[in-house]
């Protein structure tokens, strides 16, 4: 989990105090009030998370005192301490939640801190960096003064570039006045989304009653009513379920993954600020099993059943490149750069690939791909084509390779064969049955007979 350097010195703290949906909580006055909270929330596993966030603001805010800033660094290794402590006191439960989740905060403060030290040893990143501030998780860094005038997250009115300083988010995109930053309350999603314990919502959220939520907003607090005021006009995230004010809701639409998953719905919901920005930073992610968390779908879209076959394929051709030098050489894999975790399995999508699935830009871009790569070991490369088969069980001297089209692979050996001859022959490999004949050569009487 890389998470991206904050500044040097820090005019906010960072503060976890979220729900599951990113809504902030108020923070305890006093360490006291965080080990009640403990008690409350010892079986949530997002309750010990928020806890151990909400104990190393309190340190930080003690140690700060009467100062008005104090280095990022030293924020960091405030809570890298304070999370050792804390093991240490636990004892050695592997699987204690508690332990998990310390663990999990002490690994992000320590990536944080050796991505700072990093940055900060280069002097035009320092420079950057001494220009930024941390609110609420957000980097933010000013901008020039020319191009468009964006709408300010906070106040709600128009940034005017020229007249106004303008911050914006380094990592999520959130953008306000220089003026408003310090009344952020919205946490930054980019570092819900890098969190360890992060997962997507992938259930459909039913609608819910504002007596739920109190009658307020569910982030900023703000009153709701439905017959009120404009300004507390509830609006429904389709993302999380919840209601939320017209500041915190701009009715932005955006793909929701569970509809897609469960419905294959491509409609665009509206959502809040908070699930616009962390689906936007998720898009590119593989987050979602599809052939775990809907099987009976690919029965049902020809373009999923294709696209997975096509995934099972690049890794059979994957096994001839790692081994090929001229392969190596041309770096061809590297086709597929923007969708690395093509590479690497075939079932894990990620929301940008399902959108360019059902929009058609995925199944010819895939496709061609394939297509250099079946040219390549099967005509413009001797070293990848000598690995190819023969099947052993016709008189046909064709070349045949696992990726070919009506044929069968022995899961054992991974020897290839005509599907009709492998059929045919009871799906009995010879290659390996020479193999249990050598290693036992009376075990296969029965067999060759």
């Amino acid at each position: 989990m890389a998470q991206t350097a904050d500044v040097a010195c820090s005019h906010g703290v960072e503060n976890d105090g979220l729900d599951l949906d990113g809504n902030v909580k108020d923070i305890p006055n006093v360490v006291a009030d965080s080990e009640e909270i403990r008690v409350e929330q010892n079986n949530a596993d997002i309750g010990v998370d928020n806890l151990i966030s909400r104990e190393v603001a309190e340190i930080i805010i003690h140690e700060k005192g009467n100062k008005d800033e104090m280095a990022r660094c030293a924020e960091l290794e405030l809570a890298i301490a304070h999370c050792k402590k804390r093991l240490r006191r636990i004892g050695d439960d592997e699987r204690s939640i508690e332990r998990m989740q310390l663990m999990g905060k002490l690994v992000q403060y320590q990536l944080e801190l050796d991505a700072l030290k990093e940055e900060l040893s280069d002097p035009v990143q320092r420079i950057r960096a001494l220009r930024a501030i941390t609110v609420m998780g957000h980097q933010f860094s000013l901008q020039s003064a020319t191009g468009r005038n964006p709408y300010c997250e906070v106040c709600l009115s128009t940034i005017w570039r020229l007249i106004q300083r303008y911050r914006r988010c380094n990592n999520c995109g959130f953008r306000s006045h220089d003026k408003c930053v310090q009344h952020v309350l919205r946490y930054c999603a980019n570092i819900k989304a890098n969190n360890i314990f992060f997962r997507p919502r992938i259930e459909i959220c039913e609608e819910r009653g504002l007596d739920l939520q109190n009658y307020k907003c569910a982030e900023c607090h703000h009153p709701l009513q439905f017959d009120g005021t404009t300004d507390g006009e509830p609006r429904l995230c389709d993302y999380n379920g919840h209601y939320y004010c017209p500041r915190c809701h701009w009715n932005d639409e955006w793909f929701i993954p569970a509809r897609i998953i469960h419905n294959w719905d491509f409609s665009k919901y509206k959502v809040c600020r908070a699930s616009k920005q962390l689906l936007v930073i998720i898009e590119r992610r593989p987050l979602f099993s599809i052939l775990k968390l809907n099987p009976g779908l690919v029965n049902y879209v020809d373009q999923l059943a294709k696209i997975n076959k096509l995934r099972r394929n690049i890794l059979l051709m994957k096994c001839y490149f790692v081994c090929c030098k001229v392969a190596r050489k041309q770096r061809i894999l590297q086709n597929l750069r923007h969708r690395q975790h093509f590479v690497e399995n075939s079932d894990m999508y990620s929301l940008k690939d399902l959108v360019d699935l059902y929009q058609g830009r995925l199944l010819p871009d895939v496709e061609r791909i394939i297509q250099i790569y079946t040219e390549h070991i099967t005509k413009d490369c001797l070293i990848c084509k000598g690995k190819g088969f023969i099947c052993e069980l016709c008189d046909d001297t064709t070349v045949i390779f696992p990726f070919s089209e009506n044929v069968a692979t022995c899961l054992d050996c991974l020897a290839t064969f005509h599907q009709e001859c492998f059929n045919r022959k009871s799906k009995h490999c010879p290659r390996c049955l020479r193999r249990k004949s050598r290693a036992h050569p009376m075990s296969l009487v029965d067999d060759v007979i």
